[in-house]
C-alpha cells in the first residue's frame, strides 16, 4: 500500500515532467523504431530460398508476361452447345477490336475448354494510374466487345481481377447513392407490388 501511494505522490508531484517525458518518448520511438509496413512482409515469396522451384519459375515465366502488363480474361461461351464457326470468327473479331484498344500490348487466344462451349482470350495491358486507369480499360474492351455483332446465344464478358475491380467498385458507388428505396438507382424490393401487376 505503502509503495501505490509513493507512485501517486509522485505522479501527482511531477505530472509535467511525466507528460513531457511520454511526448519525447513517441517521437523518439517514431523516429528509431523500424515502421510497420517495413516489418510486414505482404509477399511470403521473400521467405523462399532464392534457389527455390517456385521463384524459378517465376523468373523463367517472365518473358511470357512483360513488366507492368496486367492480364484481363475475354470468355465467350455457350450455354447449352458447343461453339460454332460463325462463334469462332466472332471471337476472331473481338480479338482484332480489343487488340485496337490504347494500352493494349496483345490479346492472344488461350483455348477452347475441353466440352468445346467455351473460349477465353488473354488481354496484356499497360496499367498505370490505379482504378481509374483500371475502369478506362476496362469500359474500352467492354465497348469494342458490344461493336462486334455475335451470333444468338454467344455471350461473351470479360473476366479476372480489373473487371472485377471495377464492377465492385461501380456497385459500391451506386451502393453509396443509393440510401432511400425511392432514389432512382435503387430498385424496388421484391415485397413491393410491381406496376406492371
Amino acid at each position: 500500500m505503502n509503495s501505490l501511494a509513493a507512485i501517486g505522490r509522485f505522479s501527482v508531484r511531477f505530472r509535467y515532467l511525466i507528460v513531457v517525458a511520454w511526448i519525447l518518448g513517441a517521437a523518439v520511438a517514431g523516429a528509431a523504431l523500424p515502421t510497420l509496413n517495413s516489418a510486414v512482409k505482404a509477399n511470403n515469396q521473400s521467405f523462399l530460398p532464392s534457389n527455390s522451384p517456385s521463384l524459378e519459375a517465376a523468373k523463367l515465366a517472365t518473358p511470357f508476361q512483360p513488366l507492368n502488363s496486367v492480364p484481363v480474361p475475354i470468355v465467350a461461351s455457350r450455354a447449352s452447345s458447343q461453339l460454332t464457326v460463325a462463334d469462332q470468327t466472332a471471337v476472331s473479331r473481338i480479338q482484332a477490336a480489343t487488340q485496337a484498344v490504347a494500352s493494349v500490348k496483345s490479346v492472344q487466344l488461350v483455348g477452347v475448354s475441353p466440352d468445346g462451349q467455351a473460349i477465353e482470350l488473354r488481354v496484356l495491358a499497360n496499367l498505370q494510374g490505379g482504378m481509374n486507369a483500371d475502369k478506362t480499360l476496362v469500359d474500352a474492351l467492354r465497348s469494342a466487345i458490344q461493336a462486334q455483332p455475335v451470333p444468338p446465344g454467344l455471350s461473351v464478358h470479360l473476366a479476372g481481377q480489373v473487371a472485377a475491380g471495377v464492377d465492385s467498385q461501380k456497385a459500391s458507388n451506386n451502393a453509396g447513392r443509393c440510401w432511400r428505396p425511392s432514389s432512382r438507382c435503387c430498385p424496388p424490393s421484391s415485397s413491393s407490388p410491381s406496376p406492371d401487376l
